[in-house]
């Protein structure tokens, strides 16, 4: 499969229908349209009905699949990156990350203190903020593996812990 890059809108069914199936779709202005995924999950909402820029290339689904082509999403951004817009101006290609979920708190004396969310600190000591419903972050500590999507923020959109987001695809390995 060679990749390639696109331009188009990312549609998403109004509700799901057999089989539970609510696509998401990347729309050529032609009206061409390609499958990205069968739920919707948050990750496609923050793009929802925008002209997007993708790489990535078609694929032949494994098992039952929607009678359509296929494109699997390497990276995605905003064709016209409008600041405040959204939470998000871009998310990167799914990678294996190996690290731990942990808590963090915010500092005394900070706008959010007292408040806590869901990170991920990676081998290298990077922490990620975790986004998504997915997975639940706040689910104990341990190495772990994961295939995950940085996410871009957009800073101009609200106030927030600087550095990249995390999109948790899955957990490929648990070790306690």
């Amino acid at each position: 499969m060679a990749t390639s890059e696109l331009r188009g809108t990312l549609r998403i069914d109004a509700a799901p229908g057999a089989k539970r199936f609510q696509g998401v779709w990347l729309e050529h202005a032609d009206g061409t349209r390609w499958v990205i995924d069968y739920r919707a999950r948050d990750l496609w909402t923050w793009f929802a009905d925008h002209d997007v820029i993708v790489t990535g290339g078609t694929y032949a689904p494994q098992g039952q699949a929607i009678n359509a082509i296929h494109f699997r999403i390497d990276s995605l951004r905003f064709a016209r990156p409008d600041y405040g817009r959204g939470p998000y101006l871009s998310m990167g290609p799914e990678q294996l990350l190996a690290g731990a979920f942990v808590t963090e708190t915010a500092l005394p004396g900070s706008k959010l203190a007292g408040s806590s969310w869901g990170a991920f600190v990676d081998e290298a000591g990077k922490h990620y903020v975790v986004v998504g419903e997915e997975i639940d972050p706040r689910r104990g500590a341990g190495p772990v593996s994961v295939r995950a999507r940085v996410l871009e923020p957009d800073m101009s959109y609200t106030a927030r812990t600087s550095g990249p987001d995390l999109w948790v695809v899955a957990i490929e390995d648990e070790t306690d």
